[in-house]
């Protein structure tokens, strides 16, 4: 009976120890706006697919809805919330896709919701294939030549759907059109005019000197 007890006790410990690793590893992605840019600017480039299916979560968690308002719709017990970029929040909630467990992750930025996303640990080949083939169905009329690697699914509203898959498996819903990547894409632009004119400064500087 000991054994058994100190058995469970470890499980437990290691199973907290590992979500808890999972969890800081998942808020580590989104510490900066360069990664926020970066998702943006991928799915922006990336081929686009329509889809007449409106694109947000199960729980209706539709873009622009606030922190208070997303609390309601799913079970707020058990979450994390942390803040690290100025009028930015972000809210991790243990749930279950299907069978897969997972962690759904919620993006504010003025007490407005501009992306979503299902983060994975423990997914293999056959599953991400499976989840991969599900969202064709329900999005793309079973599309099977569409290509999550190089391709984005985009709705009428501006909403995209991407697949990053990297150390964890990653199903992003963003909201291209919401004021938070607009300004990134403003602040990205005005970034690149500062560093053309610097290098004009820096030739005509040099010219003048030879």
């Amino acid at each position: 009976m000991i054994k058994n007890i100190v058995y469970n006790f470890a499980n437990k410990f290691l199973s907290k120890n590992n979500d808890t690793y999972f969890v800081n590893s998942i808020l580590r992605k989104y510490k900066s706006k360069s990664y926020y840019l970066t998702l943006y600017l991928n799915s922006d480039e990336n081929k686009k697919e329509y889809t007449n299916i409106n694109i947000y979560d199960t729980n209706n968690l539709k873009f622009g809805i606030t922190y208070r308002e997303a609390k309601k719709k799913i079970a707020y017990k058990d979450s994390v919330v942390k803040k690290d970029l100025v009028n930015s929040l972000v809210l991790i909630k243990k749930t279950t896709v299907g069978d897969y467990p997972t962690k759904l992750v919620l993006h504010f930025y003025k007490n407005s919701l501009f992306l979503f996303n299902y983060t994975f640990s423990n997914l293999d080949k056959n599953d991400k294939n499976s989840i991969k083939k599900i969202l064709k169905e329900k999005y793309l009329n079973k599309n099977t030549q569409f290509d999550f690697s190089s391709q984005t699914i985009l709705d009428h509203a501006g909403n995209y759907i991407v697949i990053e898959d990297d150390v964890y498996f990653t199903i992003n819903y963003l909201s291209s059109k919401h004021q938070f990547f607009k300004l990134l894409n403003e602040e990205e632009i005005e970034l690149n005019k500062k560093v053309k004119q610097n290098s004009e400064l820096k030739k005509i500087e040099l010219r003048n000197k030879l």
